[in-house]
């Protein structure tokens, strides 16, 4: 094999990589915002306690939270914040295709 063949391959492997990664994040963040919109965890009334969550000590928790999608209530309970979470995607959109123009 010659260099630029192997160039190609680790190129390629790490973009596919990277782009699992994502789809397999976006799909666990997904499964926790589809669960606080069963439980009906959209305001200061109706909260959900991470603690009864196995993603709460998760990297994807605490971007929903610092995000401010995931909003905090008394004694550990969140409930989502569903128009963060549409300003959120709207941001992500603004950001990927200002990227995509710049090149």
């Amino acid at each position: 094999m010659n260099p630029t063949q192997h160039f190609l391959i680790s190129f390629w492997t790490a973009i596919i990589i990277g782009v699992l990664a994502r789809a397999l994040i976006w799909r666990k963040c997904i499964r926790l915002l589809n669960r606080f919109r069963e439980i009906g965890a959209n305001s200061k009334e109706h909260t959900l306690a991470l603690k009864n969550l196995e993603e709460r000590d998760s990297w994807i928790c605490n971007q929903l939270i610092t995000g401010k999608i995931l909003v905090p209530a008394a004694d550990g309970r969140y409930y989502l914040d569903e128009e963060a979470l549409i300003r959120y995607r709207k941001r992500q959109r603004f950001l990927r295709l200002r990227a995509e123009l710049n090149g």
